[in-house]
């Protein structure tokens, strides 16, 4: 008998760093130091993610709970050169987290211009700018995610 398989996911300890490091299939998929701050080596993915769409106007908050996700926006008219702001309420978002927007599909591309404004400890602020030379009226799909920050 050649001996037992090798486990193909394992964490281990290495007391000379003070580091804890994930391994899977031989390569390490993260480490995590004494401080609790995290290194994931290539991509990192967030698997959960829901959708919400925007009920009454562009300025209606909203609340999806989820570390991901894709927002519709209303299709209230905005006017060129105006902004509007909204709440997402999102029990996953720390206030010292960092969350991505981007505008994602749908709509005149490089029309709007995207980001939050504001992330706070259970919610986020989302801004949308209209940059095009005349009103637009169209539900666009914002992405979002969060990632967890530290304070320092």
């Amino acid at each position: 008998m050649a001996g037992p398989i090798p486990p193909t996911a394992y964490g281990m300890w290495r007391p000379t760093d003070g580091t804890l490091q994930t391994v899977v299939a031989g390569t390490v998929a993260a480490t995590v130091d004494t401080s609790g701050n995290q290194d994931f080596p290539g991509d990192v993915k967030l698997s959960d993610g829901g959708t919400i769409t925007q009920a009454s106007s562009k300025s209606t908050g909203v609340t999806l709970n989820t570390h991901t996700g894709q927002i519709t926006m209303n299709g209230a008219a905005l006017a060129a050169g105006v902004e509007v702001t909204f709440t997402v309420t999102n029990s996953t978002v720390g206030a010292a987290d960092v969350v991505v927007l981007n505008h994602g599909s749908a709509g005149t591309a490089g029309s709007y211009l995207v980001g939050v404004s504001a992330v706070a400890s259970g919610s986020f602020k989302a801004t949308v700018s209209n940059a095009s030379g005349g009103a637009l009226s169209e539900a666009i799909v914002l992405h979002f995610a969060v990632i967890g920050g530290s304070a320092t």
